[in-house]
Parts: structure tokens; sequence; C-alpha cells
């Protein structure tokens, strides 16, 4: 028993020297196999294969952004010039776009949890019909800024834009359902509608930072105002109106983090940093 506590404790320590070691970092680092093995086979880091080249070989992939934004992907199988062949760990951050798409899932999936507790219950005069159709609005805005992300990444400005344009769109159909927030997401999607309008090429994305980074802020706009709702919500003395409140407040919460990183978005296409 006490040495299964001590090998636990060790292969712990281990495994958080290697994760503040790649937390450190430059953008683009490679890590030998023999950490990536350790983390791997205590479950603690999931990994995939994907075709990946140490910068300056051929095929290289070029990432921008600082490793310390998190977002350790990638197996990577390389051979080296005067070198055996290696399994190196390729440090790649996740953009902040998909961080918003991410969080936009998730403030959907509460916003409907909490609908089907407050449809299911009878609780009608909470209009739960309107609550599920703009939690599935939000969802559909986050798929939509997933699909802005892969264009982002593959440099391709005009699908990206178009991607940006189905976002919008949805998030003016979640407005018309939850009039609570309607407002903000009306004025988010509209930001939106207006970066989805730069044309161009990648270049050209840097004209449309500002409208992300106000897009973010009416969506944190939005996540104070639904989680005073919800506050409101959760302090009744029913236990299906306090639960639903917890969920709604749990959705403000993601709305906020998702303006957030639509607003690290908007920041890093002004410095002409797609990613």
């Amino acid at each position: 028993m006490t040495f299964s506590l001590t090998l636990n404790m060790a292969r712990a320590i281990a495994t958080c020297l290697i994760l503040s070691m790649w937390a450190a970092a430059p953008a683009g680092a490679w890590v030998p196999s023999t950490q990536c093995a350790l983390l791997q086979s205590q479950g603690s880091l999931p990994l995939s294969l994907l075709p990946r080249t140490r910068p300056g070989g051929a095929g290289t992939n070029s990432f921008k952004q600082p490793a310390n934004q998190v977002g350790l992907q990638a197996l990577s199988l390389q051979t080296l010039p005067g070198h055996r062949r290696r399994m190196y760990l390729f440090l790649r951050s996740v953009s902040p776009m998909s961080e918003a798409g991410s969080e936009l899932l998730k403030s959907s999936d509460h916003i409907v949890a909490a609908a089907a507790l407050l449809g299911e219950n009878g609780y009608q005069e909470e209009d739960p019909g309107s609550l599920s159709g703009g939690g599935c609005a939000l969802g559909n805005a986050g798929r939509s800024l997933f699909q802005a992300d892969s264009a982002l990444e593959k440099r391709e400005w005009e699908e990206c834009t178009e991607a940006l344009a189905d976002s919008a769109a949805e998030l003016f159909a979640a407005s018309t359902f939850l009039e609570v927030i309607g407002l903000q997401l009306e004025a988010a999607a509209t930001e939106l509608e207006a970066a989805s309008e730069v044309s161009g090429c990648i270049s050209a994305s840097v004209a449309a930072g500002p409208n992300l980074k106000a897009a973010g802020s009416h969506l944190d706009l939005a996540a104070s105002q639904l989680q005073t709702y919800s506050a409101e919500m959760s302090s009744s003395s029913a236990d299906i109106l306090k639960a639903s409140g917890d969920r709604l407040k749990e959705a403000g919460g993601c709305l906020e983090r998702a303006g957030s990183q639509l607003g690290r978005q908007g920041d890093l296409l002004e410095q002409g940093l797609e990613q």
C-alpha cells in the first residue's frame, strides 16, 4: 500500500513538472515522446496522431499563437537529420474562436436543460418553448464559429466570413426567443454580421477585429443580464425553479466566457494574427 501511494505521488509530481514546462515553452516547442508516454499511460492527456514536421522541415505548419494559451494536442513522428526516428509532442494553442464556439454550445446545453425542467413540470409561464428555441439557436451559432475557426486555420477568409454570417443569423434567431437578453444578442449578431462583410484575402481580416471585439462585449452584457434573471428564479421556494435558475446561471457563465474569447479573437485579428 505504501509503495503504491509513493508511486502515484511520484507520477503526479512528474505530470505537474512536465505540464508546467510545456506551459512555459515557446510556441511550436517539441517535447520528446518519453514525456508524452508518461502522461498518456496515466490518462492525463488525450493524444491523437497528426502528420506534423519539425519547424523548418518540409511540410512545416506555422502557428503564431503562444503555447501558454493552452491546447496540448497532436503527436508527430519525425525523422530528424542525423537522428533516429523519434516521437514528439507539438504544442498547439486552442484558438479563441474555437473556445467561443465551445462556450456557446455549453450555454445552449444549460438553457435547453432549464427549458426541459420547466416544460416537464408545467411551468408554462416561464415560456420553456422560447427558452428551448433560443438555446438551440445559440448552439448553432457556436457550431458556425467552429467552422469559422477551421477556415481561419486554413487562411481562407472568404470561407470564414460565410461561417460568421451563419453565426450572426443564429444569434439573431436566439435574440427573438430569449427576450431577457434579446437586445444584447441582437447587437452581438449585428457586429458579427458586419465582420462577415469584410471582403478580401486573409490580410483583410484585420478590419474585422473591432467587430469581433464588440460582439464579445455584447455577449458579456447578455451574460450579466441572464445571470440576474437566473438569480431571481433561483431565489424561488419551488425546487424546479431553483434548479432551472441554477442551469441558467451556468449558461450565463458560459456566455460570458464566449464573449471574452470572441474579444480575444478580435484582438488577434487586429494584430494580424489569425489564430
